[in-house]
Parts: structure tokens; C-alpha cells; sequence
């Protein structure tokens, strides 16, 4: 038997669950919740492009090709495409994947892009799966590619993460991020391991539990000694988690509610059920060996009301005359001193303050607060770690996050992305 299922990504600012690296597409099957995926067999996997695409998008092909091509050849993962050239088929079951445009996708669904599944109920093994996009898109300011590298996490069954700087983020902004981020890489390893590149990799399992049990649906996350979101995932019903594929070092990990700026209803299927009724807490540093797994990783968390929530991002040049932020991840260059701001509920002037975990960022001016951000001026060292960065927030003791809400380019001549208003 078959199960038609439809996920959908917002392109605008435009019994336990298998808790594996990051969000995958999980639902409540026959056999209890169950994550889709592609059997082993499925790859290289055939897809085709609806010549309506070629039309409506620009660089139609290429940009969609490039799309799958930055999915494909990562270290650790089997996951390869077929392309089968072009086709006038629309989208619909008939054991085609195809990627297309639709010229009534907003107007019927409200999203500017669509990934619609079909998959074996009884094991959840992918059978197709389709991506409209809407052929509006093009007019909205965004990223395409990065669009269209989004739709095909979902067509390879990843659920929406609440890693800022993700792919699998649940919004684009107006420019093309720079690939997968490092959540989305170790993922992909995981739910599709080729067998090789596991050198120099480890495990963490654990649970997120509060006084009266485990808490379903936690986002936790490794940190890296950089201040870099590694990989995260959600806890399962009974609040247990597990981080496969890890490089080997240290980590401090910690438990963070889904409620904003990525919510449960962001997400689909079992993840809708998310416990957001907790702070942010972080658990014991950990050490993570190759090859092995490191087990027993609690973090406790408390039943408290979350007055400080962090939703927005600010980067921009001290000579600037406003506050501009963004609900997208920002990147900042290496070298550079910067204006950095946040934004949410919660902000109290001359209480709330934050830091940028990266140890390449220095603050050299007091705080400035509004009626809901503050701002500060941070030198970035032309060494600073390149890669997303962790946003750490507090009021007093109560602590939250925005979890890769930057990005650190190094590289020489690397360009400087500022907010859009």
C-alpha cells in the first residue's frame, strides 16, 4: 500500500521517534513513528526537469542541476541523481520524480515551493517525489538555488531545522546560501551512509528530560569549540536523542524549545507534537572519540516560562545609520569589526546581553538596547573560525539561543552579506 504525503517550504522572509541527526520527515505509521527515506537500492536516483522550469526560472537546468549536484558526492553518503533530461509530464503520482513549476502553487497553497511524497506505509520507503515551485518566485528577491537545494532535502525525507544557517532552514532570504551547512552534511551521512569516510567519527546518545520525564521534540544541539553547530537533532517521545557521525573533539551540548524562530508547526507530521515549555539549558561538556559512542548525555531542563526569546539577526557597518535585521542568517567577513544585533521577546534594557560563542569575535562597546533588540560593536579577528556560529543570550540566569545565526567566511576577498531591512 501507498501513503500520499505533501511537505511544503515557505520561500519568503519571505513509542519514540527515530531521533537521528538533524529533522527528518517523520509520521505515524502502522508500525509506529517512522522516518521516510529512500531504500537502498533507490540511488543513483532518476530525476527529471519539467520544461516549464526551463521557461519560468532563470538558467532553468542549470540552476536545478547545480541544486542536485550540491546534495551529491559528500563524504559518507551514497546519495547520487540520475538525470534523465527534460520532460512536459506535470507533477502527480506516476513514478516520476520530477522537479517543475506551477503557476497557481501560491495562490492555491500560499507556499512559492512544494515537495509532495508518496511512500510505502508500511516501511516508509520513498516512492516519488515531486517539487512544484511557484513560477512567481523569480519576482519575490530570493535565493532559487537555494530554494531549490531546500525542496530536495525534503525529496530525500529531511524535515525543517531549526539550525539558522541550514539548508533545511524553514525560510530563504534574498541571496544563495554558500552549500550545505555542516547539519545538513552530517544528516545526509547519516540517514544514507555509504559505508566509507567514517574515520575519525563518533556517536552521542543521551536524553532531554524535565522533573516529570522526557520532553518530546527538544532541538539539540553539539557545539564545537568554535561556537559551531555541528549537527543537531530532536529527542524522541521518551526525550531520548542520538548525533551520529561527529568528527571526534570536544562539545557542549544543549537542549533548546522549538518556539521560535523555528516553531513545531514549522514542522510536519510527529514533530507537531514538539514540548516547547522549557528554557534553554546546556548539559555537561562531552568528548566525542573516534568510532565510538559516547552514551548517558542528560540535559535537564526546567518548567519555566521562556521570557527571553532571540528571533532576529543584525550585521552591519559601524557607519550605518539603523538597526537592520533579518530573520535568515547573516554572514560577516573575517578581519572586519561589525555592528552585531538581536532581536525577539524579552529584550530588558541594561539586563539582556549575548555573546557570539565563535572565539574569533571580541566585544568593544557597551550594549544599546530598543523597545526589542540590543546591539554592539564586536571586532572579528582576521583568524576567526569560519563556519555558522552560536548566539548565546541571557537575562540574569535564564539563558536561549539563536543556533547558526551567523556565518564567519575566511576566505581571502570573501564577500560581506548585510541584512535586508
Amino acid at each position: 500500500m501507498t501513503r500520499i504525503l505533501a511537505t511544503a517550504a515557505l520561500a519568503l522572509l519571505v513509542t519514540a521517534a527515530d531521533a537521528r541527526a538533524a529533522a527528518r520527515l517523520t509520521y505515524e505509521l502502522s508500525s509506529g513513528p517512522t522516518a521516510i527515506e529512500w531504500p537502498p537500492g533507490a540511488f543513483p536516483l532518476p530525476v527529471t526537469i519539467g520544461r516549464s522550469a526551463t521557461q519560468n526560472l532563470p538558467a532553468g537546468e542549470e540552476l536545478i542541476r547545480r541544486a542536485f549536484d550540491s546534495w551529491e558526492g559528500r563524504q559518507g553518503s551514497r546519495v547520487a541523481f540520475r538525470h534523465e533530461g527534460l520532460t512536459d509530464a506535470r507533477a502527480g503520482q506516476d513514478g516520476v520524480n520530477v522537479v517543475t513549476t506551477n503557476d497557481e502553487l501560491y495562490q492555491v497553497s500560499g507556499f512559492l515551493a512544494f515537495t509532495t511524497t508518496w511512500f510505502d506505509d508500511q516501511t516508509g520507503h520513498l516512492l516519488e517525489a515531486d517539487i512544484q515551485i511557484d513560477a512567481s518566485a523569480t519576482k519575490e528577491g530570493i535565493g532559487l538555488q537555494t530554494l531549490v537545494e531546500h525542496e530536495i532535502g525534503h525529496l530525500l525525507g529531511f524535515d525543517h531545522s531549526g539550525v539558522v544557517s541550514s539548508i533545511m532552514y524553514p525560510w530563504v532570504g534574498s541571496e544563495n546560501l554558500p552549500g550545505l551547512d555542516s547539519d545538513d552534511q552530517v544528516l545526509l551521512a547519516s540517514v544514507y551512509p555509504n559505508g566509507a569516510g567514517k574515520s575519525g567519527l563518533g556517536t552521542l546518545r543521551g536524553s532531554v528530560s524535565l522533573p516529570g520525564g522526557g520532553v518530546m521534540g527538544a532541538h539539540v544541539v553539539a557545539v564545537d569549540s568554535n561556537g559551531s553547530p555541528v549537527a543537531g537533532t530532536l529527542s524522541g517521545a521518551d526525550g531520548s536523542f542520538e548525533i551520529a557521525g561527529l568528527p571526534a573533539g570536544a562539545y557542549r551540548i544543549y537542549a533548546e524549545p522549538l518556539d521560535g524562530p523555528v516553531q513545531a508547526t514549522n514542522l510536519s507530521g510527529v514533530w507537531r507534537g514538539a514540548v516547547t515549555s522549557f528554557r534553554t539549558e546546556f548539559g555537561r561538556p562531552v568528548e566525542v572519540r573516534d568510532g565510538q559512542i559516547t552514551d548517558r548525555v542528560e540535559v535537564r531542563v526546567f518548567d519555566l516560562p521562556n521570557e527571553l526569546n532571540p528571533r532576529w539577526i543584525g550585521a552591519f557597518e559601524v557607519s550605518s545609520p539603523e538597526v537592520r535585521l533579518s530573520s535568515t542568517a547573516l554572514t560577516v567577513r573575517a578581519g572586519t569589526t561589525m555592528e552585531i544585533a538581536i532581536g525577539g521577546e524579552g529584550v530588558i534594557g541594561g539586563l539582556t546581553e549575548f555573546e557570539v560563542l565563535n572565539p574569533g569575535f571580541e566585544r568593544i562597546s557597551e550594549f544599546n538596547y530598543a523597545t526589542n533588540y540590543l546591539w554592539a560593536r564586536y571586532r572579528i579577528a582576521p583568524g576567526a573560525p569560519a563556519g555558522s556560529v552560536v548566539i548565546l543570550a541571557r537575562n540574569g540566569e535564564e539563558t536561549a539561543t539563536l543556533t547558526g545565526a551567523l556565518r564567519v567566511d575566511a576566505s581571502p576577498g570573501g564577500r560581506q552579506r548585510l541584512a535586508r531591512r
